[in-house]
């Protein structure tokens, strides 16, 4: 049941109009592949702000801890638009997230 509204409520505030190779450049090796099978795994808000960044479609990604990204932004000390703006949500998400029982915290 939690992974099924963090999934609808990450799908709700955060959509995807990216560029795929970005994420598969950040992802890289041993991270998961982004298929259903082997999904990019999230541990980070920076792997978080990847898929903001740039995704494409068709990408599986699988929350692997709780994510505070009240600290990520704290943290983005050299980017005057985070720390300004906070995290700023993506229109549409056309990908598959699995929350795995985690959470997003401070969105």
């Amino acid at each position: 049941m939690l992974q099924q509204i963090g999934l609808l409520v990450f799908s709700t505030l955060i959509s995807l109009n990216v560029n795929a190779a970005a994420v598969d450049d950040f992802f890289g090796t041993g991270n998961g592949s982004g298929t259903v099978s082997d999904p990019y795994r999230i541990s980070t808000g920076d792997q978080l702000n990847a898929i903001r960044l740039g995704g494409g479609e068709n990408r599986s990604y699988k929350l692997m801890q709780d994510i505070d990204l009240g600290e990520w932004i704290d943290a983005q000390t050299s980017n005057p638009d985070i720390i300004a703006n906070g995290w700023e949500p993506i229109d549409v998400f056309r990908q598959e997230f699995d929350g795995n029982n985690f959470k997003i915290i401070d969105l």
